[in-house]
């Protein structure tokens, strides 16, 4: 029973930290911040501020006579101006703005009603749950099943013991 248990507990805490890890790293950071510059992190548009971490799905809106810095990973940045949104999408967003010239995710609003109205459609949003985009989701389930598998083989005797589903104690 100790070992079911100890499996159990095993398999959750590595779940939670596979997920609490993938969540962790973000997708870029903010640099420098002129005039009002907010992040949406999904329910609200918030004051942003020099070092804020911004996941993908987030939107960062940068208001009139301001602009924004954004720090991707490998030093890649993107320079936001006045009245734009940027809906951000990760590293492959910067590396194609460098080759192109053309940011994808970037529309250009009237930032004085943008604060009440969603952008992330027109702007082609991933979506997001938590802060998560789908795929990292997909691996989060994926990870959580393969863990869920391995704990009902060992419970029901499939596990080598030859136990036919008793778990002895050690």
């Amino acid at each position: 029973m100790k070992k079911l248990i100890g499996l159990r507990s095993s398999a959750l805490l590595l779940a939670l930290g596979i997920s609490l890890g993938v969540q962790a790293e973000p997708a870029a950071r903010l640099g420098d911040v002129q005039g009002q510059v907010l992040i949406n992190r999904g329910r609200q548009y918030v004051p942003a501020e020099r070092g804020d971490a911004v996941q993908r799905g987030h939107r960062v809106l940068v208001s009139a006579n301001s602009s924004a810095i954004l720090r991707y990973a490998d030093d890649c940045i993107l320079r936001l101006d006045a009245n734009q949104l940027l809906v951000v999408t990760g590293l492959e967003q910067c590396r194609q703005a460098e080759t192109t010239g053309n940011i994808p995710g970037l529309v250009a609003v009237d930032a004085t009603t943008a604060k009440t109205t969603d952008f992330a459609a027109e702007a082609g949003a991933p979506p997001v749950f938590a802060g998560l985009s789908a795929e990292t989701l997909a691996v989060i389930g994926a990870i959580t099943v393969s863990i869920t598998a391995i704990v009902i083989n060992q419970t029901s005797g499939g596990g080598g013991d030859g136990g036919g589903g008793e778990i002895s104690p050690e």
